[in-house]
C-alpha cells in the first residue's frame, strides 16, 4: 500500500514546469494554491524563469531543498521520467504526474510507466498518475490540480469522499456533489496508477473518520482481492462505498485499454463480489451523485423489504418492471398492516404492494398519512418509496403536510 500521506497532507509543494501563463498547468495549480491559502512552502521550477509573480523560480529539480513532501509535474511526457529520478535523489515524497501517453499509449509509453512505477518503489516515493488530474484535499486546503477547484465550507454539511480512475468524471461528480450542497473531503484521480491506485485511496478513507461515504469511478480493479478485503472494512466500520463501473459492453472494455491502460474483466462475475461485500453499484454517473446524497443524508436502512405507494397506475406497472428486473423485495401486504390500510383506503382501492393511491389523495390529503404510517411501522419494510406527483406549488402544498406529519411520525 502507498504511503499517502505527504500526498494528500504535504507541508510543501513543488511545480515542476510553473509558468506566469494563465491557464497553463503549472500556472493553474500555483493558483488553486493561493486560492485556497496554502500555508506550506510552495517552490517553483521553471529553467527559463527567475522568478513568477514574485515568487522564486529555481531552474531545476536539483536545487529542491532535500525532503519536499509533494510535487506535481506539469511538463511534457517525454521529461517525465528524468523529473521522476531528479525527484528521487532530492528525497521528494510523492509526485503527480498530469501527462499522457504511457502505459494507455502503447509499448514505449507502457515501458516509460514501468519505470515511473520501479523508481517509486525503489525510493520509496508516491506516484499519483501518470495520465490523471491530481487531487484536492479540500478538508485541508490542497488543491493539486490544473482543474480550478472551488474553496469549501464543510462545517455542519455531510461529507463524502471521491475516488476516480477518470480525472475528467471526477469533476464532473464533484460538481455534481457541490450542487447539492454535500461536503467533499478529498477527490483523487487516480489515471494509469503507475504505483498507487484507487485501493490505496479507498483505504486512506476509510481510515478517515470526516468520511462516511465514498464514490468511485473505476474501469478496472488492478487488485481486486485487495479492493474486496477494503469494500469489507467500510462496511465493518459502518461506512458506504458506491462504485461506478463502466463496461458492460466489449466496446467498453476496449475503450478502458485507450484510457486509462486498465485491461477490463469480467463485469458480471465483478458485481456478484462487491455488491456481496456490501458495495452500492450504479450504472449512471446521475445515479451515481444521487445514491451518494441519499446515503450521506439519510440514516442507514435497515434489513427488509421496500413498500410503495404511489398515485399512478402506470408507476405502479413501472415499479413492478424495475423490482423484477433488479431483485428488489416487495413483501405483500398482510397482517395488521393490511388491517389498518384496509380501514385507511376507500373500498375501490386494493390493499397491495406498490399500493395505487389514484387521484382520492387529492380529495382526502390525510390519506397519505394514514397509509403511511402503517408501513413505516411494519418491520418487514426496511425502506418506503413515496411516487408522488407534483404538478404545481398548489396541488404540492396539499400534499406534503400530511407525508412530513407522517415521516416525523
Amino acid at each position: 500500500m502507498a504511503e499517502l500521506s505527504r500526498l494528500i497532507t504535504p507541508r510543501s509543494v513543488a511545480i515542476v514546469g510553473a509558468s506566469p501563463t494563465p491557464g497553463a498547468l503549472g500556472n493553474s495549480v500555483l493558483r488553486n494554491l493561493e486560492r485556497h491559502n496554502y500555508s506550506g512552502a510552495i517552490h517553483l521550477i521553471n529553467p527559463k524563469r527567475d522568478e513568477i509573480d514574485g515568487r522564486p523560480c529555481l531552474k531545476s529539480i536539483a536545487e529542491l531543498p532535500h525532503g519536499v513532501d509533494a510535487s506535481v509535474l506539469a511538463i511534457p511526457g517525454p521529461a517525465v521520467l528524468d523529473a521522476v529520478r531528479a525527484l528521487a535523489e532530492r528525497g521528494v515524497g510523492s509526485a503527480i504526474i498530469f501527462s499522457a501517453g504511457f502505459a494507455e499509449g502503447g509499448e514505449e509509453g507502457l515501458a516509460a510507466q514501468a519505470e515511473v512505477a520501479r523508481i517509486a518503489a525503489a525510493s520509496g516515493m508516491t506516484v499519483e498518475g501518470p495520465n490523471c488530474l491530481g487531487l484536492v484535499n479540500y478538508a485541508a486546503g490542497v488543491p493539486l490540480t490544473f482543474v480550478e477547484a472551488p474553496v469549501l465550507d464543510l462545517a455542519g454539511k455531510p461529507a463524502v469522499g471521491i475516488v476516480s480512475q477518470s480525472g475528467a468524471m471526477a469533476v464532473v461528480l464533484g460538481t455534481t456533489l457541490m450542487a447539492k450542497d454535500l461536503g467533499i473531503t478529498l477527490s483523487v484521480s487516480t489515471g494509469n496508477e503507475a504505483a498507487s491506485g484507487v485501493e490505496d485511496y479507498v483505504a486512506h478513507l476509510i481510515d478517515d473518520q470526516a468520511t462516511p461515504v465514498i464514490g468511485m469511478i473505476v474501469e478496472q480493479f488492478r487488485r481486486p482481492a485487495r479492493f474486496l478485503d477494503l469494500a469489507r472494512q467500510a462496511r465493518e466500520a459502518g461506512k458506504t462505498i458506491v462504485l461506478l463501473h463502466p463496461g458492460t459492453s466489449s466496446a467498453a472494455r476496449e475503450s478502458a485499454a485507450t484510457h486509462t491502460g486498465a485491461m477490463a474483466g469480467d463485469w458480471q462475475l465483478m458485481r456478484a463480489k462487491v455488491e456481496r461485500e456490501g458495495v452500492i453499484l450504479v450504472d449512471s454517473l446521475e445515479a451515481l451523485g444521487d445514491v451518494m446524497e441519499l446515503v450521506a443524508r439519510a440514516k442507514p436502512v435497515g434489513i427488509g423489504g421496500t413498500a410503495v405507494l404511489t398515485e399512478s397506475g402506470a408507476f405502479k406497472a413501472l415499479t413492478l418492471d424495475l423490482a423484477e428486473q433488479i431483485g428488489l423485495d416487495l413483501p405483500a401486504v398482510d397482517g395488521a398492516t393490511a388491517e389498518a390500510l384496509r380501514a385507511a383506503i376507500p373500498d375501490f382501492i386494493p390493499v397491495s404492494n406498490p399500493m395505487d393511491l389514484t387521484a382520492q389523495a387529492l380529495v382526502d390529503p390525510d390519506l397519505y398519512r394514514r397509509t403511511i404510517q402503517p408501513l413505516l411501522r411494519d418491520d418487514r419494510y426496511a425502506a418506503l418509496v413515496l411516487g408522488i406527483i407534483q404538478t404545481d406549488p398548489a396541488t404540492s402544498a396539499r400534499k406534503f403536510p400530511p407525508i412530513i406529519e407522517a415521516v416525523k411520525g
